[in-house]
C-alpha cells in the first residue's frame, strides 16, 4: 500500500520502502509485525498530526488523499467476487484489518469522491453484513446518498451514475433489514426499483436483488402470495444473468421460508439441498452454514430433533469459522429451543445465557430481542407464567420483532401463541394483563435481567 499512495513527483514506488526503514530508524514510523499477517506501519498520532501539517503547507495531501482512496478503492474492487467463495474468511479478515483505512477512505470521498464512495460502500455489502457492521455500513450510505449526486442528461457518465445510487439504496435496504426496521427497508428497496422505472434503466442483478428484499418484507408482514410473486421476479432475473448466488439466495430466504409457513416440509428440505449444491459449488462457507440451518429447521419442524441438533451444531461452527457472529446467536439460540422442546431445560438454558455474552460483545439489538423470546419460551415451560407474561410484554413493544420471528420457526411460533393461552388462563385475565403492562416498561436489557434473576435492575444486561 505505502509504494502505491506515496509515490509521487521525485518519489518512485521503488523508493518508498527505502525512506520507510529511515523513518522507522528514527522512531517516527511504527512496525507492527505479525507472523500470520503482512508487516504493518503506523504512525503515533502526534507524528501523524505533524505530518498532515505538512502535507497540507506543501499542498501535497489531496494527491495523497487521492491515492490512499483509489488503493482501497481497488482492494475493495480485487476481493468482492471472492466474499461469497472459498477464500471468504481469508478476505474478510484482509477487510477487517483495513477497516481504518476503508473508514477514512470513505470520509474523503464525501467531500471529494461521492460517486466512487457510493460505490465503495456499496460494495462492502457483504463486509459489513458478515463482521456485524450493519450499523456503520447504513450510517455510510445514508450519508453518501444525502449528497446531491447532480446527474445531468448530457453528462458521459450518466448511464453509471444512474446505477449507483439504486446499488447504494439496495444495499442500505439490506441491512436496514438487518437492523430491524423492515418498513425503512421496504421503502429503500422500492425506492431503488423505482429509480430503475424512471430512467427506464435495463434490469440487471441489481434490480434482482431489490425485487429479493420486497419479498423478503412482504413476506415478514404476512403477504404470502406477493412474497411469491416478487421471488419468481427475482429468481428469473438471477436465472438470466446466471447469478447461482442470487438463486440460492431467493431460494433460502423466500422460497424456503413459504414452505415453512405452509407446513410443506418436502418442499422446504428440497429447496435447501438445492440451495446447498450451489452454496458448495461457489465455496461459499457462509452460505453452506444458512442451508444447515434451515436443514435443520425441517427436522425440528418434524420433530426429529437429535438431527435438528446435529445441523445446528454443524452451522455453528461454520458461523463461527467466518465470524459470522449473529448468525452463530441464532443457531446457538435455536439449539437452545430444540434441547428445551426435549424437555433438557439446563442444557437450554446454558446455551441460552450463551448467546446472552455474544449479543452484548456484538451489541447486537436483533440477537438481543432473540434472547428474550428464547428466555421467555424457557420461563413458560418452567411455569413461571407471571414472570412468562411480563417478558411477553417486552416481545410485543420491541421494535426489532419483525426482523427476529422471520428466522423462527412456524411451529415454534405456534407453541408461543398456544403458551400465552395457557399463561392467560392460569394466571387469569387481571393478572395477565398487569403483568403485561409492566413487561412493556422494561427495556430488554432490563428484561433480560429478569428473566435470568428475577429484578429488573441487577444481573446479565446487554449495552448497546
Amino acid at each position: 500500500a505505502a509504494e502505491t499512495v506515496c509515490q509521487g513527483p521525485g518519489i518512485e514506488d521503488y523508493n518508498v520502502l527505502d525512506h520507510l526503514s529511515q523513518l522507522v530508524n528514527k522512531s517516527l514510523v511504527v512496525v507492527d509485525a505479525n507472523k500470520s499477517t503482512e508487516t504493518r506501519y503506523r504512525l503515533l498520532e502526534t507524528v501523524r498530526q505533524y505530518a498532515r501539517e505538512k502535507l497540507t503547507e506543501a499542498s501535497e495531501g489531496m494527491v495523497l488523499r487521492k491515492h490512499h482512496f483509489q488503493y482501497f478503492f481497488d482492494l475493495t474492487e480485487r476481493v468482492k467476487p471472492g466474499l461469497r467463495g472459498p477464500r471468504q474468511v481469508t478476505l474478510l479478515d484482509e477487510l477487517e484489518r483495513e477497516l481504518d483505512n476503508l473508514r477514512v477512505a470513505l470520509e474523503w470521498s464525501l467531500a471529494y469522491g461521492l460517486e466512487l464512495g457510493l460505490q465503495l460502500a456499496s460494495e462492502l455489502r457483504w463486509f459489513w453484513y458478515l463482521r456485524n457492521h450493519w450499523r456503520e455500513g447504513v450510517d455510510w450510505l445514508e450519508r453518501l446518498l444525502a449528497r446531491e449526486i447532480g446527474i445531468h442528461v448530457s453528462d458521459p457518465q450518466l448511464a453509471r451514475t444512474l446505477l449507483l445510487r439504486p446499488k447504494a439504496l439496495n444495499t442500505n435496504a439490506f441491512l436496514t433489514g438487518m437492523l430491524g426496521d423492515f418498513q425503512k427497508a421496504m421503502a429503500l428497496a422500492e425506492e431503488s426499483l423505482t429509480f430503475y422505472e424512471t430512467f427506464r434503466i435495463p434490469t440487471d442483478e441489481v434490480t434482482a436483488d431489490s425485487f429479493h428484499l420486497c419479498g423478503t418484507y412482504v413476506l415478514a408482514s404476512g403477504d404470502i402470495n406477493r412474497a411469491k410473486e416478487l421471488a419468481e421476479k427475482s429468481l428469473m432475473l438471477y436465472q438470466v444473468s446466471g447469478n447461482k448466488f442470487g438463486i440460492a439466495e431467493v431460494q433460502m430466504n423466500i422460497l424456503t421460508v413459504i414452505a415453512f409457513y405452509m407446513g410443506d416440509y418436502e418442499t422446504a428440505h428440497a429447496l435447501s439441498e438445492s440451495a446447498l449444491v450451489i452454496r458448495q459449488e461457489l465455496g461459499d462457507r457462509d452460505g453452506i452454514a444458512v442451508t444447515m440451518f434451515s436443514g435443520a429447521g425441517v427436522a425440528f419442524s418434524r420433530g426429529d430433533y437429535d438431527r435438528a441438533k446435529k445441523l445446528y451444531e454443524a452451522a455453528l461452527s461454520i458461523f463461527r469459522e467466518v465470524r459470522n457472529e449473529y448468525a452463530a446467536g441464532l443457531s446457538l439460540g435455536s439449539l437452545g429451543v430444540t434441547f428445551l422442546f426435549q424437555g433438557d431445560e439446563a442444557q437450554a438454558h446454558e446455551l441460552f445465557t450463551q448467546v446472552v455474552g455474544l449479543a452484548r460483545e456484538i451489541g447486537n439489538s436483533t440477537l438481543k430481542f432473540g434472547v428474550v423470546f428464547w428466555l421467555a419460551l424457557e420461563l413458560h415451560q418452567r411455569r413461571q407464567y407471571q414472570k412468562f407474561a411480563r417478558i411477553n410484554g417486552v416481545i410485543e413493544s420491541s421494535e426489532f420483532g419483525m426482523a427476529f420471528m422471520y428466522f423462527v420457526l412456524p411451529v415454534v411460533q405456534a407453541a408461543f401463541r398456544e403458551y400465552l393461552v395457557s399463561t392467560r388462563e392460569a394466571l387469569g385475565e387481571d393478572v395477565f394483563t398487569e403483568a403485561q403492562a409492566a413487561g412493556r416498561a422494561m427495556s430488554m436489557d432490563e428484561a433480560i435481567a429478569y428473566a435470568l434473576n428475577g429484578d429488573q435492575g441487577t444481573g446479565v444486561g446487554i449495552g448497546d
